[in-house]
């Protein structure tokens, strides 16, 4: 029997979490329907049958973080000193121009498949300060109850400022800084796919039954698909607008 390796894709391992499908009752009420209510075992991902596995993805390719409230922002001035070259007095002044969006996160509800598994999520975060738009980025997300994360995008580019440094002056960069502060929340919706097997007792005669309900064609995807839910705080802080000054 396989089980559930890959950040994208994880393999639904046995009837117990066959049964955690929302629509399992549809599951069951087809293969009952189709081929009896004899004695049997369901099964999924045997080695018999890898050609036709039941598995569970990440149904979204992008997780949509939403804003709850509005941001707490502050602006500030940053001061960034230079080093001096004693053989010809110029100045260079080094400093980081750019974004970088932080948060931390918490699961608050778990996906009722593959507890514990990791899970690969692709994060698109609204525009929280003034850096031209949403930004996006991917993380691991535990789906398991209280487990955290972090996520971090960032483009912040070191930048390098050579100058003539007048004598007996201080010289040193300041930069325009907004750091702003939002909670936030989302949720990745897991979608299971592929094939439920319902292997029957052999009957007096010595012959054995079995058939496989492909779910996805009687299932609709809300009816086989659970969600992870998230919460957490976000950090965006922007560096713009800079000059050199000599005092």
């Amino acid at each position: 029997m396989l089980n559930g390796v890959s950040s994208r894709t994880h393999y639904i391992d046995g009837f117990h979490q066959t049964a955690l499908v929302k629509g399992w009752e549809k599951i069951k009420a087809y293969a009952d329907k189709k081929w009896g209510t004899e004695k049997r075992q369901i099964v999924t991902n045997t080695d018999d049958y890898l050609e036709s596995p039941a598995t569970v993805c990440p149904a979204d390719k992008v997780v949509n973080i939403e804003l709850t409230g509005e941001p707490n922002c502050v602006e500030s001035k940053l001061d960034t000193e230079g080093e001096m070259n004693s053989t010809n007095g110029t100045l260079r002044l080094t400093f980081e121009q750019g974004y970088d969006v932080s948060a931390e996160w918490v699961v608050t509800r778990e996906s009722s498949f593959q507890e514990s598994v990791r899970i690969s999520a692709t994060f698109h975060i609204p525009e929280i300060v003034d850096i031209g738009g949403a930004v996006t980025g991917t993380t691991t997300i535990t789906n398991e109850l209280t487990s955290s994360f972090r996520t971090t995008i960032s483009n912040m580019m070191a930048q390098e400022l050579r100058m003539h440094s007048p004598k007996g002056k201080k010289c040193y960069v300041k930069m325009d800084t907004k750091v702003c502060n939002i909670f936030g929340k989302g949720r990745l919706r897991q979608t299971a796919s592929g094939y439920v097997w319902f292997m029957y007792k052999a009957s007096p005669s010595g012959r054995s039954r079995r058939g496989a309900v492909h779910i996805d064609e009687v299932l609709s995807v809300d009816e086989r698909s659970s969600y992870l839910e998230f919460a957490g705080s976000m950090k965006a802080q922007v560096r713009t607008e800079y000059e050199a000054i000599c005092t």
